[in-house]
């Protein structure tokens, strides 16, 4: 019992708590999963005039983008991916993507402050993040 315990430990903490940049991979692979099944169910109201700096690009694509960075996220977080090239450039795919959710919501006058700010807040911790595991602190794991 007490070596599965130990094992069990041990996969926990590789799976949720592998470094410093871990946690805000995961918010990242959540949050942007919610991004896109709100775009795969929600498309027509993506489209609207509530969201006018994703007008570039129909719902359909920016949901490909999406998927493309959310499945970068898990490819980089599989327990067996042990790069932390891969863990960085999903990291800064999702930096990007926050920044320009971040972007779409401080450019609408009727967008509540805190949507703007959230955002901004993911866009810097991905930013950070992805600097973290990029400057190579994370590739001591």
């Amino acid at each position: 019992m007490t070596e599965f315990r130990s094992t069990l430990q041990s996969v926990i903490s590789e799976l949720f708590f592998r470094d410093h940049a871990r946690p805000v991979e995961w918010i990242n692979l959540l949050t942007l999963s919610a991004w896109l099944q709100f775009l795969i169910t929600r498309a027509a109201d993506f489209a609207g005039p509530r969201y006018p700096a994703f007008a570039a690009l129909s719902p359909t694509v920016w949901a490909l983008v999406i998927a493309a960075i959310v499945a970068a996220q898990l490819v980089a977080m599989w327990p067996t991916a042990k790069s932390s090239f891969i863990r960085f450039g999903a990291m800064t795919m999702a930096a990007g993507m926050w920044t320009v959710i971040a972007i779409s919501f401080w450019v609408q006058a009727d967008t509540a402050p805190i949507s703007a700010r959230t955002n901004t807040v993911l866009a810097i911790a991905a930013a950070v993040s992805s600097i973290y595991l990029g400057v190579g602190a994370g590739r001591r794991r």
